[in-house]
Parts: C-alpha cells; sequence; structure tokens
C-alpha cells in the first residue's frame, strides 16, 4: 500500500449518517449533509486539496454509487410528484461523477 491513505473513520461517518437519514425519510437534512460530502469530494479533485492519493475515489470506503442512490433518492422525495421526472434527470446530470456509472445514469 505504501503511500496510500484512505480517508479516515470521521468520513465513514458521515456518510453513515447520510444513510441514516436517508432511509430513516429526513430528506432535507440528508441531502445537506451528501451535498457536503460531494464539496469534499470535490476538493479531492484540486492538486494539493487532500493529502493522500491524487485519485480521491481510491481512498473511499464506501461504495459512492449507494450514496448517490439514496442521495438521488432523498432529492426525489423531496419534489412534487410533476417536478421529479426533470429535476431527478437534471441532479443525474449534475452528479453522475460520484457514482452514476454504476448507477447507469449517464445522461
Amino acid at each position: 500500500m505504501g503511500g496510500r491513505r484512505k480517508l479516515g473513520p470521521r468520513t465513514r461517518s458521515i456518510f453513515r449518517v447520510g444513510q441514516l437519514l436517508a432511509r430513516s425519510g429526513q430528506n432535507e437534512a440528508a441531502i445537506k449533509v451528501y451535498k457536503r460530502l460531494f464539496d469534499v469530494l470535490d476538493l479531492g479533485r484540486d492538486a494539493g486539496g487532500l493529502p493522500g492519493d491524487p485519485d480521491l475515489y481510491n481512498m473511499l470506503e464506501v461504495d459512492l454509487g449507494e450514496q448517490l442512490a439514496l442521495f438521488l433518492r432523498a432529492l426525489y422525495n423531496t419534489w412534487s410528484p410533476q417536478e421529479r421526472p426533470a429535476q431527478l434527470l437534471q441532479a443525474m446530470r449534475d452528479y453522475d461523477e460520484y457514482g452514476g456509472a454504476q448507477l447507469g445514469c449517464k445522461a
């Protein structure tokens, strides 16, 4: 493994909080947690943004596709039935880099 580092237990715990919130129907709170996590992942794309492996996704110990699916479900549950198709498609496009290929949602 050499110099490869994993994101620590705190990051895994935050993903777990997002999971629990999404699965318990606390959609607004889950959305906030996931958006912040995705912001952190964005930092990893910048050179020198986070320590460790330059490819941040190699440091994750969570199933990012599952996390994305829970996030999209939380978003979906906050929209009116009329808004859902267009909003879901847009969210899939906006967040596909976080595991969209795993979900088959490359739009």
